[in-house]
């Protein structure tokens, strides 16, 4: 089983404070933007696949969408790896060994993007890149990664320090999802102002 988990439990500073998963892009919720993205993308796969919301506030609004919701098992907003260290801690109770994370503010998703990462299963934690430019945040890592995270969470919360950490950055080539296909988050309101 494969488990997508949408990034969602961030304070959304550089949005001014607002749940990012509600900012609007041409009338539509950035949740509703990725979530349908990638149930199209997970159509076209032929393996069982179950998407999560990690959220940390507007929890029963998320839950309309008939999707898990899971809240970070640490107090005070920790950055999107808490938000990872949740989703393996739900694998692990739930039967999902492998997860593709998918932040809420990438609203134009690479179609292919489910179909690359699902590709090739091991063990490596794999990031999704583009013209050499790792995007860290786009990861694929085992539920098996929940100990070392945990360990790590207890004092740092970089999604760059712990991929280094994990030696992930002296195997580029094997460890990396090249694609030509753009992908691109939104980091501030300006963003949509477009």
């Amino acid at each position: 089983m494969i488990g997508v988990v949408i990034l969602a439990g961030g304070q959304g500073r550089r949005m001014g404070g607002q749940d990012k998963g509600w900012c609007q892009l041409a009338g539509k919720a950035f949740i509703e933007i990725v979530l349908e993205k990638l149930e199209r993308q997970v159509s076209l796969l032929n393996q069982p696949v179950q998407i999560v919301i990690s959220a940390n506030r507007n929890i029963e609004q998320y839950r309309q969408f008939g999707v898990p919701v899971i809240t970070d098992l640490r107090d005070g907003f920790q950055g999107p790896l808490a938000g990872v260290e949740t989703a393996l801690n739900y694998g692990l109770k739930n039967d999902i060994s492998i997860w593709i994370t998918c932040p809420i503010d990438c609203l134009q998703l690479p179609d292919d993007y489910l179909q690359k990462m699902s590709r090739n299963l091991s063990e490596k934690i794999v990031v999704w890149a583009q013209n050499g430019r790792q995007h860290f945040s786009h990861m694929r890592l085992t539920t098996k990664s929940f100990t070392v995270l945990q360990d790590y969470l207890s004092d740092q919360n970089s999604i760059k320090g712990f991929l280094y950490q994990q030696g992930h950055n002296q195997q580029f080539a094997s460890d990396s999802i090249e694609s030509d296909n753009w992908l691109f988050n939104v980091n501030g309101i300006e963003a949509l102002q477009v």
